[in-house]
């Protein structure tokens, strides 16, 4: 009886391994695509900059901040948004389960030290079934001196 009960043990174990999925990483420097399941992992690599402000436009163009992070800030930056988490030390946005809802236009504006906007960069994601699909692009401002 008590090898049935581990046989048992065993297959709980590797069955629930299958529920639970390696969290997908995305550069948002990068035009390429990522794929993340629903209920996945997106750990979203930003710039590391001085500052960047993170902002969503949803399907409704309702434009959100998610994260306003300025390296000079004493006080602890926190996401605006529940499902997000914010990992200074490597400039990482970690989204705990993706859902239907994050599809949208994200938008990273990256600053200097002074404040002054740097570039600006897009990353469209869709969420369809199973899958987000993920693309960026980059635009730099220059500035003239």
């Amino acid at each position: 009886m008590q090898d049935i009960f581990w046989i048992l043990l065993m297959f709980t174990g590797a069955a629930s391994g299958l529920l639970f999925q390696d969290p997908v990483v995305c550069r948002f420097n990068e035009s390429s695509q990522c794929y993340v399941s629903l209920g996945q992992q997106l750990h979203l690599q930003l710039p590391l900059e001085d500052g960047f402000d993170l902002k969503i436009i949803d399907k409704n163009s309702t434009a959100r901040l998610i994260l306003k992070y300025r390296k000079r800030q004493s006080n602890q930056t926190k996401p605006n948004h529940p499902r997000w988490q914010f990992i200074k030390d490597n400039k990482t946005m970690i989204l705990t389960s993706g859902e239907r809802n994050d599809s949208g236009t994200y938008t990273l504006d990256i600053f200097d030290a002074n404040g002054n906007i740097k570039g600006s960069y897009t990353l469209k994601m869709n969420t369809e079934g199973r899958t987000t699909l993920i693309t960026s692009h980059s635009t730099q401002h220059l500035q003239v001196i």
